[in-house]
């Protein structure tokens, strides 16, 4: 466990696609909160979340073909970027699956 992104990289942000991964995350995260505040359905939220999260993923990916396609910044998203992006998005889903096994455990 010590031998893990989160704790040999913790948490760096060296470029701006980093930033941007992580603000667009932060942006996910509010908007679904917001939907909550508005009383949207749980089945609902969690689908949209689904596809919010597979869009954010794609989206990501899309960002580093094209960089690479245009010849600019693709060895900072290749060598950079993708670690640091995982490292952050690890931190929320691995909090997130570790919750849910916790709450399976009582049941």
């Amino acid at each position: 466990m010590l031998n893990s992104p989160f704790f040999t990289q913790f948490l760096k942000m060296s470029n701006y696609i980093t930033v941007i991964g992580i603000l667009l995350l932060i942006g996910i995260v509010f908007f679904l909160r917001y939907l909550k505040t508005k009383k949207v359905s749980f089945s609902k939220r969690m689908t949209i979340a689904l596809i919010l999260g597979v869009l954010l993923g794609v989206g990501i990916e899309l960002i580093g073909i094209v960089l690479e396609q245009l010849n600019m910044d693709s060895s900072i998203y290749n060598d950079y970027a993708k670690i640091e992006i995982s490292t952050w998005y690890s931190l929320l889903g691995n909090g997130f699956l570790q919750l849910v096994q916790l709450l399976a455990v009582p049941v």
